[in-house]
């Protein structure tokens, strides 16, 4: 999400501000896995509408390259990472 609207007006912790900012869903976020110095694009998707019920939520289907490797990874999407562990079957 883009925006801050948590309708405190504090500035304690967290996202606090005087006007209301509308929260807007971020649009074509680009999920890539990283291992070591390579990276692949997965996917790229919209986050969710409030309409909808799921305001924010990505939800990506993917399948991974032939490249990637058995072992630790990390999901990257929207400057954020997750460690991730790949395994392979068969």
């Amino acid at each position: 999400m883009d925006g801050c609207d948590d309708g405190t007006g504090q500035s304690v912790l967290g996202c606090a501000v005087d006007e209301p900012e509308p929260e807007v869903p971020m649009t074509d976020v680009t999920l890539s896995i990283r291992q070591g110095d390579r990276s692949w694009p997965l996917g790229t998707e919209d986050a969710g509408l409030a309409e909808d019920g799921e305001l924010g939520q990505i939800t990506w289907t993917v399948r991974l390259p032939e490249q990637v490797d058995a072992g630790r990874a990390t999901l990257v999407a929207a400057e954020q990472e997750l460690p991730v562990v790949v395994r392979r079957s068969g």
